[in-house]
């Protein structure tokens, strides 16, 4: 005889009131009954599901753990891999050539990126100006441009002086263009907030006149304002008073006449359950059977 195979059954879990944990294979699911208000028979349910961490990821927020992770590996390889290279070519696990070469003209490289990064100095009396308004805008923006190609020019002509190798070179000119952007954002924006002031000062000086041109001055505008917004408020808080009271009281919900009502709508079916046709020739819609659940 053929065998049979037993057919297992699902499980069931049972729902509390607080809200039930149901553990599954991939993670768990959180089942929060609740009700849309109050006085509802109807009973739903918010479903959350948080899925199972997994070993490389166990905090469970991370989404790129087990990229760093293979990153940090890779990188590990690679120096692992350095080493038995620089080992078997020279007989040491690192050499030290780089370093050798990083060193020479060590002194005069410190010296000249000093007074690289001193020189950036200059932009804060430059922004100082700008706000006292000795300098305009569009001046200022001008003079900006050229101490930047200044400062760079003089940078680069001074690696090819020094006759330098690549790597103080390159250092020294990549540090200049990183000089260069940090004067160019601070240059830039405290010149455009400085424009925004004085633009902000000349408003207030018209708004001052026209508000001293005006019957009473400013004093009489300020009352006016306060009176304004008191108004406003009692007419705010006596709305949200009408609100709650016609919210709480069913019997204000009137139904316009010749609307169908549920009552209506059950009274025209027949014994058998069919609806009766109504003039237009148009059939009612039923009641949903999940209308009264539960």
């Amino acid at each position: 005889m053929p065998s049979k195979t037993a057919v297992q059954e699902p499980t069931k879990h049972v729902v509390s009131k607080k809200g039930s944990a149901i553990e599954t294979s991939s993670g768990t699911l959180h089942v929060q009954p609740y009700r849309p208000s109050k006085d509802s028979k109807q009973l739903l349910a918010k479903l959350t599901f948080v899925p199972r961490p997994s070993a490389l990821e166990s905090s469970g927020h991370d989404a790129f753990r087990g990229f760093y992770t293979l990153f940090w590996i890779s990188v590990g390889i690679m120096m692992i891999r350095t080493y038995v290279t620089s080992f078997d070519q020279t007989g040491y696990p690192l050499s030290l050539s780089f370093a050798a070469l990083f060193s020479k003209d060590a002194l005069t490289l410190a010296l000249s990126d000093a007074v690289l990064v001193a020189s950036t100095g200059l932009s804060v009396p430059f922004v100082k100006l700008m706000v006292h308004g000795s300098i305009p805008y569009s001046l200022a923006v001008a003079i900006q441009h050229l101490y930047q190609g200044l400062m760079l020019g003089v940078a680069v002509k001074w690696t090819f002086d020094r006759r330098w190798e690549w790597v103080q070179s390159g250092f020294f000119t990549l540090h200049a263009l990183v000089m260069l952007m940090k004067v160019h954002s601070y240059v830039s924006i405290n010149g455009r907030f400085s424009q925004l002031f004085h633009k902000k000062q000349e408003q207030t000086k018209r708004l001052e006149s026209l508000v001293n041109a005006l019957p009473g001055g400013r004093s009489k505008a300020e009352i006016d304002a306060r009176d304004a917004r008191k108004l406003k408020q009692m007419e705010t808080t006596a709305a949200m008073s009408t609100a709650t009271s016609l919210g709480g009281d069913e019997n204000l919900l009137k139904v316009p006449s010749g609307a169908a009502t549920p009552s209506s709508v059950h009274s025209d079916a027949t014994p058998s359950g069919t609806p009766k046709p109504i003039p237009n020739g148009i059939h009612p819609l039923e009641a949903h059977k999940l209308q009264r659940y539960p």
